[in-house]
């Protein structure tokens, strides 16, 4: 799967309050440094999540298909709830799957050279 983060719908972030702002912006810095392969150690001393956290992120939020037949991108790493799963989902299988292999994500991501420095 490629994921092109520059075409992702995006979030206001300026209209944000300061506390969901402050991990908005922690979520998406997690997200852009998983795509980029850092480890899971450098990813929760630079943005306080896990890599774990952000591979759920990422399958089962802003990878998910919203009924427009696009992705949900940012806005949904925006959302505080959390998802239930829907087994329907192409991510939510592979997510289930990857989390049987021993703990261990393993999902198989080509990331796409942002052309926007914005989110």
């Amino acid at each position: 799967m490629e994921i092109n983060l520059a075409t992702w719908p995006t979030v206001d972030e300026q209209a944000l309050p300061e506390p969901q702002r402050v991990t908005f912006l922690a979520r998406v810095s997690a997200v852009r440094l998983y795509l980029n392969g850092a480890d899971g150690k450098h990813i929760r001393e630079k943005a306080g999540i896990s890599r774990g956290q952000v591979y759920r992120l990422l399958t089962e939020r802003c990878l998910a298909p919203h009924p427009d037949g696009r992705i949900y991108g940012w806005p949904r790493a925006n959302r505080p709830e959390q998802l239930s799963w829907d087994y329907g989902s192409p991510f939510s299988a592979i997510a289930r799957s990857a989390r049987m292999h021993h703990g261990r994500p393993q999902l198989q991501l080509q990331v796409q050279a942002e052309t926007t420095s914005g989110v």
